[in-house]
């Protein structure tokens, strides 16, 4: 979407102070008288406002619409909304309803650690899901056919049976889901029960938590349909092809292609198609979630480059690039990596214009693109994926240009960069900036803004570990993040 430029008089845009002022020192004492189960999701919209304003350098939202810094409206109109659901809190002492249907499960911050009996094959391990502090992961049984799914406790999760097979393991409201198949049939286990019947479909996959319900694709003869909460939605006689299946303020966001002539893949959220209603010549399915807002990058078929669209509106160059990658949020604005016509470049564009860019003599691939303190960071790969690099917007290089050989993940923790990369065997991965090593790193994240957790392999074993962020300790890194 192009710039929205904006001023102090602008009729559409108000931003008073929420009641009482949250943003001055007296937050806490205000925090303090309100019930407890609002104190939380009430931090997280104050942290999100504060967050765009040192992004655009003002220490008060209500100095946003006077910012040296352009704010485009959509941003405006986010503070707004985060002002009015702040308001709403200390005026009815409650969440909103929105923010009701959506509040987050507790974190688990307990330790754990899940030694198989030597009946399970842990070497064959393929898949961990991620349970809002817990965890649970594939293994094969004793015949090295039949696949179980255990959690943290040791407890099989489904048929104590096992399955012929298991797929798409992932967390559905804080509880583990996923696709299995037996025999003949194939379905959807949710939280160890059978999720719906789907008998007549030959094929399920894509299986998504889209507002706390599942969301997943079915093939029938050919056709492909798509489920939520058990009921099919968009097209009743299915489409030709789907794909980029996720979450959207709420509702299923995915793409389509019809049977009729002269349509392309649309671009769908729920039944409503968004966007151009014939469609496009050619879409990536990476869709991405801005603000409620569909993000995805389009080839019309004309120009044979590809524009990025955010809710239909084109964002950044209306002639496109040669080829986009890796959208991305960025505190509500599309981030997305591009690379120019002629091939020169890499670009790394926020809300619309480039921020930075990488020009290399050799092809390199960029992926990985994590938002870190409203910066972009990413994973480089060059010639035949033979070196990674970790790389922040404005041109600077991670350890100031060294390279890291075996980046593998770049996660934000609390607003740290954390990398984890690979030693020169595939059972060593290591935190840079830390000294944690373990077999493998299946993924981490923050418990808080004082600690973050680990899960892992450790020999035979699959473990959480939980640790102070003071174990990380490489400055370099934070001093980047700002």
């Amino acid at each position: 979407m192009p710039h929205t430029e904006h001023s102090s008089s602008n009729p559409d845009i108000h931003l008073p102070p929420s009641s009482p002022d949250v943003f001055l020192t007296e937050y806490k004492s205000a925090r303090d008288r309100l019930p407890e189960g609002v104190r939380v999701p009430l931090d997280t919209l104050r942290e999100e406002v504060m967050e765009i304003c040192k992004t655009h350098g003002v220490d008060h939202p209500s100095k946003l619409v006077l910012a040296e810094t352009h704010v485009s409206t959509e941003t405006l109109e986010r503070v707004q909304e985060l002002l009015d659901q702040i308001h709403y809190i200390f005026e009815h002492q409650k969440l909103p309803e929105a923010l009701e249907q959506k509040k987050e499960i507790p974190l688990d911050d307990r330790e754990y650690t899940l030694e198989l009996e030597p009946e399970y094959n842990l070497a064959d391990l393929f898949d961990v899901g991620d349970h809002r502090g817990g965890f649970s992961c594939v293994v094969y049984g004793p015949s090295g056919e039949t696949e179980f799914v255990m959690d943290q406790n040791k407890r099989l999760i489904g048929d104590p049976q096992g399955y012929d097979d298991v797929r798409f393991l992932t967390d559905i409201a804080g509880k583990p889901a996923f696709i299995a198949k037996q025999g003949e049939e194939t379905f959807v286990v949710w939280d160890g029960k059978n999720f719906g019947h789907f008998e007549e479909y030959e094929e399920l996959i894509s299986l998504t938590d889209v507002g706390g319900k599942p969301a997943f694709f079915a093939k029938k003869e050919d056709r492909w349909f798509v489920f939520w909460d058990g009921k099919i939605i968009g097209d009743q006689e299915g489409y030709k092809d789907v794909g980029g299946l996720i979450d959207v303020g709420g509702e299923p966001a995915y793409t389509a292609l019809p049977d009729e002539e002269g349509f392309g893949f649309l671009v769908m959220k729920g039944d409503q198609i968004v966007g151009d209603p014939t469609g496009y010549a050619a879409i990536i399915n990476e869709l991405v979630d801005i603000g409620g807002k569909v993000g995805v990058s389009m080839n019309r078929g004309n120009s044979g480059g590809y524009t990025v669209l955010l809710d239909g509106e084109v964002v950044g160059n209306e002639e496109g690039y040669r080829k986009v990658s890796e959208l991305v949020d960025m505190d509500g604005k599309i981030g997305f990596v591009a690379r120019t016509k002629d091939k020169q470049k890499v670009l790394f564009i926020m809300d619309g214009q480039p921020v930075s860019d990488l020009t290399s003599d050799v092809s390199i691939f960029v992926d990985e693109v994590t938002n870190i303190g409203g910066k972009m960071a990413c994973r480089i790969l060059g010639p035949s994926f033979s070196y990674h690099q970790a790389f922040f917007d404005k041109g600077r290089l991670y350890n100031d240009g060294e390279l890291i050989n075996g980046v593998q993940q770049i996660v934000n923790v609390a607003g740290k960069p954390m990398i984890v990369t690979k030693g020169t065997s595939d059972d060593s991965h290591f935190i840079e900036g830390t000294r944690l090593a373990f077999d493998h790193i299946y993924f981490l994240y923050a418990l808080d803004r004082e600690r973050f957790a680990v899960v892992a392999r450790e020999g035979q074993k699959i473990v959480k570990r939980v640790y102070p962020l003071s174990v990380y300790q490489n400055d370099l890194i934070f001093s980047l993040s700002h």
